[in-house]
């Protein structure tokens, strides 16, 4: 004799009174494009890149999102690089503009972070 399925409104009622551990999502396409940016630093990132890399095929829009909405600011440069015909496109690089842009883009990070259940990282002090 096969069991019945539990109504979902009643198995999410058990997996809740068995399980006290929180459940962690996976981060939120801002949150890692916030970590390239503080890992690549001074580098930076321009659109080619975050579709390969990291999977980000909308560079612009993330960054418009995290100056309107979140107030950090970037240093944007403008570079040619030719395609596979030998013409030039356009391209922007974006990189954090300040250290100040850097701390904002750490605390961020770690509130998105919290959001999901995990502790923030410690990050170091960088003096200049």
């Amino acid at each position: 004799m096969k069991k019945k399925p539990l109504p979902i409104k009643e198995a999410a009622k058990q997996t809740e009174l068995n399980s006290n551990i929180k459940p962690i999502c996976k981060p939120l396409k801002i949150e890692s494009m916030l970590m390239v940016f503080i890992k690549r630093g001074s580098r930076g990132v321009n659109r080619i890149e975050a579709i390969y890399e990291y999977g980000d095929t909308a560079l612009n829009s993330t960054v418009s999102n995290l100056v309107h909405r979140y107030g950090i600011s970037f240093k944007r440069i403008s570079e040619k690089r030719k395609n596979r015909v030998n013409e030039f496109n356009r391209f922007i690089r974006y990189s954090l503009l300040t250290c100040k842009d850097e701390e904002k883009a750490k605390s961020l990070v770690n509130s998105f972070r919290v959001r999901r259940g995990l502790t923030p990282i410690e990050w170091e002090v960088v003096t200049k």
